[in-house]
């Protein structure tokens, strides 16, 4: 139960990251340290998300892991990614809340210089 969340949410993602370290913990701290790091930079909280959700599957195929955790692995990646449809929508618009507490959009905006 995230506290910036007001205790919701949360817990289907750490699931999801039980399940990575128990297929491979090594895997699990690259993951955990690559997504919060792109998360502080991105400053946007579903960054690690689509970390795990996007690097995990790619390694269980490419090291050819067991079937049935190749399958695992994807079925929960896209009900993650179908769980978090509406923050990418926010994010889209403007309206998601960044780690820093501000609202940050998906979209880079380019700042006008204006050079005198």
């Amino acid at each position: 139960f995230p506290f910036y969340l007001q205790f919701k949410g949360g817990k289907g993602f750490a699931s999801y990251i039980g399940l990575v370290f128990a297929v491979n913990w090594k895997i699990g701290i690259i993951l955990v340290v690559v997504g919060l790091a792109l998360s502080f930079l991105a400053n946007w909280i579903v960054m690690a998300t689509l970390v795990f959700v996007i690097c995990f599957p790619i390694y269980c195929i490419l090291t050819k892991a067991p079937t049935i955790t190749i399958v695992a692995a994807l079925a929960v990646s896209l009900l993650i990614i179908y769980k978090h449809l509406n923050n990418f929508k926010k994010l889209k618009r403007g309206e998601e809340i960044g780690i820093n507490g501000k609202p940050v959009s998906f979209l880079l905006k380019k700042e006008s210089s204006n050079i005198e």
